[in-house]
């Protein structure tokens, strides 16, 4: 069988992307390194995204912005290097 069928049905796929110009595209998520189908600008899988957003909800606004400062930080070094 065509992997891309096996993984529209995975629940890291976006299905609902399929309807856009851009939304069947095979990608490869950062987080974990598994396949998944959606949009070619995605970056995450749905799983992962689910995640990420349940541990950034449990945290307190003061850790948010922590986290926001520190990621901040980080890119600065990158592009000013």
């Amino acid at each position: 069988m065509n992997i891309y069928f096996e993984l529209i049905d995975d629940p890291r796929s976006y299905p609902e992307d399929s309807a856009g110009e851009n939304g069947n595209y095979m990608n490869i998520c950062c987080s974990c390194d598994k396949d998944f189908v959606g949009n070619k600008h995605r970056m995450i899988c749905k799983t992962c995204q689910k995640e990420n957003k349940e541990k950034w909800d449990s945290l307190t606004e003061e850790e948010q912005t922590s986290v926001m400062i520190k990621n901040c930080e980080a890119i600065q070094k990158i592009f000013n290097k």
